[in-house]
């Protein structure tokens, strides 16, 4: 009977799932690669499942709000950018929580899913979802980011400003003088320029002496007594008011590369001419091989709001012009 009873509780013993020590860090390193995947490392699987599901439904928030709701004012943009500084102190929370579950419960008996090929499993089926969903919106969403690489659009945008596009404005509207749009590069597809629209199909576009003229007409523009900070002496800034009632603020240099004295230019049907705000500084619609006329169907998104930038007084503001 003895015997019996020794081989019953061996083979139980044999059967029963391995006793191992869990490391904090790994369990953190595991979490920060995918939320909840530390929890099931460190065998606290109700608390992995939790996990899992708060990731999934910040995901599912942001990029359903990033579909449906475009940057378009900046209560609008500071709320998506809330939902995602959600996400990220969840994400680091989920990190801490697993680091700190693992150091309480530092030995664990493992589970069957406590395997290389689980673990593998679990994250590449989490990477593929949030690839997918990122591609999802980044295709459809009207949520865009970008980062200005040239001081063609000063001090409208300066170099390193990051800021968001609304990808879906121009579906449904034509631009509009004034309007800050991005557009593909006739030349290079995947070249994006970002410049301000002057003038529409049919219009006669000339500049003289840095001065703009539309239709024969000069563009109302004013001098500005206190201009930004950073100007060059040879610079100067100017407040330019279009016939529609944008109004917007633009440097001219006599020291710039681009020519201050063109001929008139006469906007084809279905394009438009762009001018960058660093007027004698930007490569644009006066640049006849480089970029010359902007066809519609090149415009892309509609620049909204600077989400970053190295001046942080530049954060939040809003680039479309005022009217």
């Amino acid at each position: 009977m003895a015997s019996s009873i020794t081989s019953t509780a061996a083979r139980a013993l044999a059967g029963s799932r391995p006793v191992k020590r869990r490391h904090s860090w790994l369990a953190a390193l595991l979490s920060f690669l995918l939320p909840g995947l530390g929890h099931v490392y460190a065998v606290r699987l109700h608390r992995a499942g939790f996990c899992f599901v708060l990731a999934a439904l910040l995901l599912i928030g942001i990029d359903a709000y990033r579909m449906l709701v475009p940057p378009a004012t900046l209560a609008q943009t500071v709320f998506g950018v809330g939902l995602i500084a959600a996400a990220v102190c969840a994400h680091l929370g989920i990190v801490a929580d697993a680091f700190v579950q693992t150091r309480r419960h530092p030995v664990a008996r493992l589970a069957r899913i406590n395997r290389v090929g689980y673990y593998a499993g679990i994250y590449l089926a989490g990477a593929a979802a949030t690839g997918l969903s990122n591609f999802i919106v980044l295709e459809h969403g009207a949520w865009r980011g970008y980062r200005t690489p040239t001081v063609a659009m000063a001090p409208t945008l300066n170099v390193g400003d990051r800021f968001y596009t609304w990808s879906e404005y121009y579906r449904r509207r034509e631009p509009a003088r004034g309007d800050v749009v991005l557009f593909a590069s006739p030349s290079e597809s995947h070249v994006t320029y970002v410049r301000r629209i002057v003038g529409l199909p049919g219009d006669n576009v000339q500049v003289r002496d840095g001065a703009v003229f539309l239709n024969g007409v000069p563009v109302a523009a004013t001098r500005i007594e206190s201009p930004p900070a950073g100007l060059a002496p040879a610079e100067e800034a100017w407040r330019e008011t279009l016939p529609n009632g944008a109004r917007y603020t633009v440097i001219r240099s006599r020291t710039g590369a681009t020519p201050r004295e063109t001929p008139v230019y006469t906007v084809p049907a279905d394009h438009y001419f762009v001018l960058g705000d660093n007027r004698d500084s930007s490569l644009d619609s006066r640049s006849e091989r480089a970029i010359g006329f902007v066809p519609r169907g090149a415009i892309r998104d509609r620049a909204t709001v600077i989400y970053w930038s190295r001046d942080v007084k530049r954060i939040g503001h809003l680039i479309q012009p005022s009217r």
